[in-house]
């Protein structure tokens, strides 16, 4: 006979010192910058009463909603450090004490008996995501995570218990006492859940659990990390097959798959542009100290040229030809701000510097194939 004897207790981690810093040392970043965005053309204004400066002021907005972002995302992460789920696994149930809704005012409570459970999936979720700035490799951190599915009053539910990472030992104790209790062990590799930001709710999960066909078989043997490597082969093996399968019927099932998310346009169109804007400041300083001919728009076209076999590199899985049209107008952008600044400059070395790199943005269009073509005939390859 069973006496409820607590088998195991997770509660949620808090997050790492290490990760602390970065977070609020980007956080510091973000709103210093939301403020330069906002206070810099009213200074520029300001000083100088040039008319064509007012084009500044469009990047006042997007200083104001950076700034409010930044201060949301620092409540939140406050608030979530000091909210943490807990889950504790008993003989023959689960019990939790969960903050799915942040600044809820009581968190939701779970009793959940195991004849109650249909099956449980072992999988892996997205704790956190970063990029390389000097060579654009996307780092994902991840850690194990199991998702019950059970009944409750005849209505179909979820929960999902994610894990701090890979060597925890509880996500064995976890699964060894589940499979002794019988209970249906399944493993995907599909991402579902994210730590730092909501990709899909309960409900969609649900629906793809009950209805997919990526499920496989998992047999626990005691080890998650000795585990894990195999059913992940077994299913990549599996998924490569329906993926060939389904693109071989349907080809725009291919081009949905390799094309570039906003996130990513985002991330690489504002990386690059600060980049390149950062070589300009450089260049109008060497200008300055006479160490570059102020004359000369080849500075502009190697900073432009630069920029963009950096541009094609971040996005070289999946190049179409209107990409060089979309930089173009990124480095126009940048030429006709450094164009319409020269007169900013005391210094007249610095003001035709400016003019020649606003001219040579005009002159890239002529140059912008070759970073593309050579990413381009260089993905083909591979």
């Amino acid at each position: 006979m069973k006496h409820n004897r607590v088998i195991h207790t997770y509660t949620e981690q808090k997050v790492e010192l290490f990760w602390w810093i970065v977070y609020l040392l980007t956080m510091l970043g973000g709103f210093l910058t939301g403020l330069a965005l906002i206070m810099t053309p009213i200074a520029l204004y300001m000083k100088f009463q040039l008319t064509w400066l007012l084009i500044l002021f469009i990047f006042i907005p997007f200083g104001g909603w950076m700034d409010y972002k930044v201060y949301h995302f620092t409540k939140r992460l406050f608030w979530k450090n000091q909210h943490r789920s807990s889950y504790i696994l008993f003989e023959d149930k689960i019990e939790t004490k969960e903050w799915p809704e942040v600044y809820s005012t009581s968190p939701t409570e779970r009793k959940i008996p195991f004849q109650s459970i249909s099956t449980v999936i072992a999988s892996y979720y997205i704790i956190r995501e970063s990029i390389v700035l000097n060579t654009g490799t996307k780092i994902t951190e991840n850690a194990p995570i199991l998702y019950i599915l059970y009944t409750l009053d005849g209505e179909r539910k979820l929960l999902n218990i994610p894990f701090p990472n890979h060597h925890d030992e509880g996500f064995n104790v976890w699964l060894r006492h589940l499979h002794e209790e019988k209970l249906p062990l399944h493993y995907t590799a599909r991402p579902l859940y994210r730590a730092d930001t909501q990709v899909l709710n309960d409900q969609q999960r649900l629906y793809y659990f009950e209805s997919t066909n990526e499920l496989i078989e998992y047999p626990f043997s005691g080890s998650w990390k000795a585990d894990e490597p195999l059913a992940f082969a077994n299913w990549k093996e599996e998924e490569s097959e329906r993926q060939a399968l389904e693109e071989s019927l349907n080809p725009k099932l291919k081009e949905a798959r390799l094309k570039h998310s906003p996130r990513e346009w985002f991330i690489t169109s504002s990386t690059v542009f600060s980049l390149m804007a950062i070589a300009i400041f450089f260049t109008l300083e060497m200008a300055k100290k006479q160490w570059l001919p102020a004359d000369n728009v080849i500075f502009g076209l190697i900073v432009f040229i630069l920029g963009g076999f950096l541009f094609f590199y971040y996005l070289r899985r999946y190049l179409r030809w209107y990409y060089m049209i979309y930089f173009s107008l990124i480095v126009l952008i940048l030429g006709l701000i450094s164009l319409y600044s020269g007169p900013i400059y005391e210094n007249l070395l610095q003001q035709q510097m400016a003019k020649s790199i606003g001219i040579s943005s005009f002159l890239f269009p002529a140059f912008v194939w070759i970073p593309y073509f050579i990413f381009k005939k260089f993905t083909k390859k591979q």
